[in-house]
């Protein structure tokens, strides 16, 4: 993206704002950075794949990753993935 090109806004889906509350207030900070980040470039050289032809993936740190399109002038982050035990099928006590 260049200088002069336009910012992007973002714009949470529901089921990634309800993550986003979920997450803790650390998380939350590091969310925070990654989009304002991504509103700047959304298709930086590291950090971020391609998922299928409309969605990126960006990985935040080893345990959070969010899953974003652009529309437009639109950053659209679709879902927050955070890893915990809860999260797996078996926890880490196995």
């Amino acid at each position: 993206m260049t200088a002069t090109a336009p910012g992007y806004t973002h714009v949470f889906s529901v089921e990634a704002r309800a993550e986003y509350q979920g997450l803790s207030p650390q998380d939350r900070a590091l969310v925070d950075m990654a989009v304002g980040l991504l509103e700047k470039d959304p298709y930086p050289d590291k950090g971020t794949a391609p998922e299928g032809p409309d969605a990126r993936r960006a990985f935040i740190n080893g345990d959070l990753s969010l899953r974003y399109g652009v529309h437009r002038h639109h950053l659209v982050i679709a879902e927050i993935n955070g890893r915990a035990d809860r999260d797996f099928l078996f926890g880490s006590d196995r």
